[in-house]
C-alpha cells in the first residue's frame, strides 16, 4: 500500500492520516486492528514506525528526526491527529528515602506513556525521543517530622532546576515538595527527580499516588 503523496503533514486530511496507518499495520505480524493495538502489538508497532522513520519523512516532509514518535503517537491514541510526546506516572510504594543522600524517586505505576519513553526502578528516568522543549512537573510528599526536604528535577544526572525546600511539617508529619519547569531536551536526554530529606535517618513516602506524581510533556511546535 502506497504512503499519501508528498505533503507537508499539516495539510493531511483524515484519509490520509488512515492510508498511512493501514500502510504500517500491514507490515507488523498478524496486521491487527487499530482498535488491538495493546501490549505487545504497540511494541511492534513502536518497531516498525522507527524503521520506516526516514521513508515515511520523505513522503510528509517533517524531518525523519520527528516524525517517528509523532505518527506513532496518532496511530497508538487510534487519532487522525499529532499528539504531543507525554508521560505520567506516580508511586504508592512508600518509597524509602535515606537519610542526607539524594534520591531517585521511582514513579512506578503508569497513568500515560503512549510511546514508552520511561524506565521505572531505582534509576527512574524519562528518555526524550524527540528534541524540543518540555514541560516538567513533579510533586513528592516525604514522612518524618524533623529536618527539611528537597526536591529537584535532573537532566542527564545534573540538576537543572531546585524546586521548594521546607523544613518537615512536625504536626502532620508528611512534607509536600514540588518542582515545576521548562526544560530543553535533545533526543535521547534523560530527565529525573530526586528528593532529599536529613531527619536523622531513613524516612518513607506517602503512599498516595496525588502525594507523589510527575508529568512531562513536549511543547508542540517548540
Amino acid at each position: 500500500m502506497a504512503l499519501p503523496g508528498p505533503k507537508p503533514a499539516r495539510y493531511w486530511k483524515d484519509d490520509d492520516f488512515d492510508q498511512l496507518r493501514a500502510a504500517i499495520l500491514a507490515i507488523l505480524p498478524g496486521a491487527p486492528a487499530a482498535g488491538a493495538l495493546t501490549g505487545t502489538s504497540l511494541d511492534q508497532l513502536t518497531a516498525a514506525v522507527l524503521a520506516i522513520g526516514a521513508a515515511v519523512a520523505k513522503e510528509v516532509d517533517l524531518g525523519a528526526a520527528t516524525i517517528p514518535a509523532k505518527v506513532y503517537s496518532a496511530l497508538a491514541a487510534g487519532q487522525s491527529q499529532l499528539n504531543p510526546v507525554a508521560a505520567i506516572y506516580n508511586t504508592v510504594a512508600g518509597q524509602s528515602i535515606p537519610n542526607a543522600a539524594w534520591t531517585t524517586i521511582n514513579f512506578d505505576t503508569r497513568e500515560l506513556d503512549p510511546i514508552a519513553a520511561v524506565t521505572t526502578g531505582s534509576a527512574w528516568h524519562f528518555t526524550a525521543p524527540i528534541s524540543g522543549l518540555y514541560h516538567v512537573a513533579a510533586t513528592v510528599g516525604g514522612g518524618g517530622t524533623t529536618g527539611q526536604r528537597i526536591i529537584t528535577l535532573r537532566r542527564n544526572g545534573a540538576e537543572v532546576q531546585r524546586g521548594n525546600r521546607l523544613a518537615a511539617n512536625a504536626a502532620a508529619g508528611l512534607t509536600y515538595c514540588v518542582v515545576s519547569g521548562y526544560v530543553s531536551l535533545a533526543a535521547g536526554d534523560q530527565v529525573d527527580v530526586q528528593f532529599y530529606q536529613d531527619s536523622g535517618g531513613a524516612a518513607g513516602l506517602e503512599s498516595s499516588p496525588s502525594a507523589n506524581r510527575v508529568s512531562i510533556v513536549r511543547v508542540p511546535g517548540a
